[in-house]
């Protein structure tokens, strides 16, 4: 549920959405068709863009997604 506060990355959690990817870096073509069919839904639900769309890596010394997120944006 969306209304409610996750634990994906503190201080950030009460404004943002977590995806998760089950993997480490060797994520499947469906794994990501399945990551651009959620963000096209998510980016128009909330009226975001391409640049509203960050990997957890910007915000903490961790490495995840394991995929530079804003290349992947660019080429969606």
């Amino acid at each position: 549920d969306d209304s409610v506060a996750g634990a994906h990355t503190q201080g950030q959690n009460s404004n943002s959405i977590g995806i998760c990817l089950v993997g480490n870096k060797d994520f499947t073509k469906e794994q990501f068709s399945s990551l651009n069919t959620l963000l096209d839904s998510l980016l128009k639900a909330y009226n975001l863009t391409k640049n509203d769309v960050y990997g957890h890596y910007n915000f903490s010394s961790k490495t995840c997604p394991n995929f530079n997120v804003q290349e992947f944006m660019k080429m969606r």
